[in-house]
């Protein structure tokens, strides 16, 4: 699949109740990470690809939803690609230290998404 799906966030209004409600359901191993826009939780989920959880982020409208990521060969021209096609930016290209960059959008239809460009390995 030349642009697979490849990373799942929760953004919840509520994160602790959410992430008792998904250990409970699914057994899903996670890990909480301090970061400098509040806390993460790193999921673990066994198969496919991972995923986190973390608060609600402005861009979010107050709402809680999951947020699939797409990983494209290079982000500013997928972004701008998906823009042009009626798409709405919601977070500009952000950078995950020593992983990769990201965006997030607003399809046509409103369902949200992100955009993943992985970082190359270090030669």
């Amino acid at each position: 699949m030349p642009h697979p799906f490849v990373y799942t966030e929760l953004h919840t209004t509520a994160p602790e109740p959410a992430k008792a409600f998904y250990r409970e359901l699914f057994a899903w191993d996670m890990t909480d990470i301090p970061t400098p826009a509040g806390p993460y939780t790193g999921i673990v989920p066994g198969d496919g690809p991972g995923a986190g959880l973390m608060g609600a982020a402005p861009q979010d409208d107050g709402r809680s939803h999951w947020l699939p990521y797409v990983q494209v060969p290079a982000l500013e021209a997928a972004t701008a690609r998906a823009v042009e096609l009626g798409a709405r930016l919601l977070a500009d290209k952000t950078a995950v230290p020593g992983q990769g960059w990201f965006t997030w959008l607003v399809d046509p239809t409103g369902a949200r998404f992100a955009l993943w460009e992985k970082q190359a390995a270090a030669e």
